[in-house]
């Protein structure tokens, strides 16, 4: 998420700090410009659905 050009940011939640620790380390993973490529496939706006916030367009903020 912290690749993308949209103006938004992952809040994990937790319950214990060794996980928030462990959320905190994902930063740090090295993607490669593939590695963005197919995840920006897999999670595009218009493959994934849910009803959990109806139509909101992120790509619009």
């Amino acid at each position: 998420m912290l690749a993308q050009p949209y103006a938004v940011a992952p809040i994990p939640g937790t319950k214990r700090a060794v996980y928030a620790r462990e959320n905190a380390a994902a930063s740090s993973v090295p993607l490669s410009a593939d590695d963005i490529a197919v995840l920006n496939e897999m999670f595009a706006p218009d493959r994934v659905r849910g009803e959990q916030y109806g139509h909101l367009d992120i790509r619009t903020r």
